[in-house]
């Protein structure tokens, strides 16, 4: 499986792990507060590699973040389809309260890609506000200011039914 979001350092980190091995790119500095930035993971089985990539939106006064991580990855992960995708919160496998660590900011145009892709071709995707058709690498695409609740979500895809999607608390 894999997670991508904020280590307790509040640095961008992108973990990926097989079931016996564990693979980590983060970043160098801690996101800043009050900043939008682009964040972008892949996972390049071609290559064997992950790549952790942040943007800085706003470059003013030396607040400029931006940086790209690569570091060796798998080249394959097993298939999971029972698992949960978790947006904006981390999992805690437990029924009673199935999310904790919510995130404390905004998400925009979310989106989950089958294919490696390179930069540009990721901002690309999440600058588009409408999704390109047939595309049948694209998984999923969300946009929340389109009305879709916060607690969960059944996201219809190309390739079927996301079984389902928990979303933490976005602000």
């Amino acid at each position: 499986g894999w997670r991508f979001g904020l280590d307790a350092q509040g640095r961008l980190c992108f973990e990926v792990s097989d079931g016996a091995r564990f693979w980590t790119a983060t970043a160098s500095r801690s996101l800043l507060e009050r900043e939008w930035v682009f964040a972008g993971a892949v996972l390049d089985g071609r290559t064997g590699t992950i790549t952790l990539i942040q943007r800085s939106l706003d470059r003013q006064a030396g607040r400029d973040r931006s940086e790209t991580v690569t570091v060796p990855g798998p080249t394959c992960l097993p298939d999971t389809p029972a698992a949960h995708l978790v947006l904006a919160a981390s999992a805690t496998g437990t029924d009673a309260l199935p999310t904790e660590r919510h995130l404390d900011g905004k998400l925009d145009r979310p989106r989950l890609h089958a294919g490696a892709l390179d930069e540009a071709a990721l901002r690309a995707l999440v600058e588009a506000v409408v999704p390109p058709s047939g595309d049948p690498a694209l998984l999923v695409a969300w946009d929340f200011s389109r009305s879709i609740p916060i607690s969960s979500a059944l996201c219809s895809t190309k390739r079927g039914s996301v079984k389902s999607v928990m979303i933490g608390a976005v602000s």
